[in-house]
């Protein structure tokens, strides 16, 4: 998993600590810079897709004890990531 994305996840863990959104969190990572940018782009989404899904394996059982809108935000991001493999 690389830098930015581990820094993604637990800037999502610390976000909803404070009560904000996950996409809050995911606007505030930075996207790392490319001579490619259309490439790169497509590279970052996919990570990004690939990092919420070890975040939702590493955390769901947690998130299945508390609110039901944030599992369904975990596990919508948890199909997608499925379907990214």
């Amino acid at each position: 998993m690389c830098t930015s994305c581990c820094v993604l996840a637990l800037q999502i863990v610390a976000v909803v600590l404070l009560q904000a959104g996950q996409e809050d969190a995911i606007v505030r990572v930075p996207e790392p810079r490319s001579n490619r940018p259309d490439r790169h782009r497509r590279r970052w989404a996919r990570q990004l897709t690939l990092a919420l899904l070890g975040t939702v394996v590493q955390f769901g059982w947690e998130k299945a004890l508390g609110d039901d809108a944030e599992l369904g935000w975990w596990c919508d991001r948890a199909a997608e990531g499925l379907a990214a493999l």
